[in-house]
This record gives structure tokens, C-alpha cells and sequence, in this order.
């Protein structure tokens, strides 16, 4: 988590994953498949011939255009399937942009852009590992109090029986009892809540 102007602020680069893979357009389906599976990842980026960033292909992309119609991987070049233009994000952005580009285009992952480059990828999963840190960080600038009511005890005589009492709870502008309180149909437990 990066601090950016006085606050923790979480960043897609603090959640991406990097290093990005790329395969060519020219490649075939199935040399785009092997590269994934050698790499335990569910997409790649796609390049062209200069090496700049052209399209992303994904799992989906291959089970719905190429194995459910029937094609051959073998023959069909990844240019061909691949989903384009690639989306991109850039490094420094707060993480709910990525999730607002992510909803306004319709996809689940994105090319990670530091100093004009491709140097990563961002995917809801990314984003997924990264809310127990995303609540920490909510919860942190929380008071405590606004989480819990914590109920203050008092010694001294109930204003409404008169009995000396270890336990008064400020209710209603007066000092009472617990025994007074239920009298009011109010618990302790309910005043905590």
C-alpha cells in the first residue's frame, strides 16, 4: 500500500501481476495455449511485430472461438481470436478505477501501463486477494467508536429508585440502574448496539 498525499491509498500496481507475458499475433492458438499452461495463467497479452501491445487473449477466448466452432488450433493465429484493443490502466491509479474501466468495458482484466510500457496485468481475482487489505485500510480510518457503542458504568444512586449502585448507565438525561433500564424495557446489550 502506497502513501499518496498524506493518505494510504491502494494502487493497481500494489495489487497487479507482474511480469507480463506476450505472445505474437501471428503465433497459433495452440502456441498461445501452451505458453499459458507453461506459465499457470488464464491470459496473455498479445503483441505485434514492434513489440507494442495489440489485444489479450484469454482462456474464454479459446474455449468460445476456436474449440466450441470446431477449428483447429494448430491453424488459427491468435490474431484472429484474440480480444482487442487491450485495455489498459495506468500503474499509479487508485484501484477503483481499475474496477470502474473494468465495468464501463465489460472485461476482467487489464493491461498495467508504468511510463507508457507494459509491465503487468490487473484481474478481478488480483483485485479479490487484495480486500483484506482494502478493509484494513477502510476499517483504519474508522474511529472506534463509530464501530461499537461501549457503554460508560457509574457509581452512585439511581435517580429513579433511589438505590446505591455500582452500575448506572446515563439513559433518558438521568443516571439509572440496570434494574431501572429494564424498567424502561432497554437492556444493557441493546444500549451496546
Amino acid at each position: 500500500m502506497r502513501r499518496i498525499n498524506g493518505t494510504n491509498k491502494i494502487i493497481v500496481g500494489d495489487v497487479a501481476t507482474f511480469p507480463v507475458y506476450t505472445v505474437n499475433k501471428n503465433q497459433t492458438v495452440e502456441e498461445a495455449a501452451k505458453e499459458m499452461d507453461l506459465r499457470g495463467i488464464g491470459s496473455i497479452i498479445v503483441v505485434n511485430s514492434s513489440n507494442n501491445p495489440v489485444g489479450m487473449i484469454t482462456e474464454r477466448d479459446i474455449v468460445v472461438k476456436v474449440v466450441a466452432r470446431g477449428l483447429d488450433p494448430k491453424k488459427v493465429t491468435v490474431e484472429e481470436v484474440m480480444s482487442s484493443p487491450l485495455i489498459t490502466i495506468d500503474y499509479n491509479k487508485d484501484l477503483e478505477r481499475a474496477l470502474d474501466a473494468m465495468r464501463l468495458h465489460k472485461v476482467h482484466k487489464l493491461g498495467v501501463m508504468k511510463n507508457d510500457k507494459l509491465v503487468g496485468i490487473i484481474t478481478e481475482r488480483d483485485i479479490a486477494l487484495a480486500v483484506p487489505a482494502i478493509l484494513e485500510t477502510y476499517y483504519s480510518k474508522i474511529s472506534p467508536l463509530t464501530l461499537t457503542n461501549k457503554v460508560e458504568y457509574y457509581e452512585g444512586y439511581c435517580e429513579d429508585c433511589s438505590q446505591w449502585s455500582e452500575h448506572l448507565v446515563f439513559y433518558q438525561g438521568k443516571y439509572v440502574c440496570e434494574d431501572c433500564l429494564l424498567s424502561y424495557g432497554v437492556s444493557i446489550e441493546e444500549l451496546e448496539q
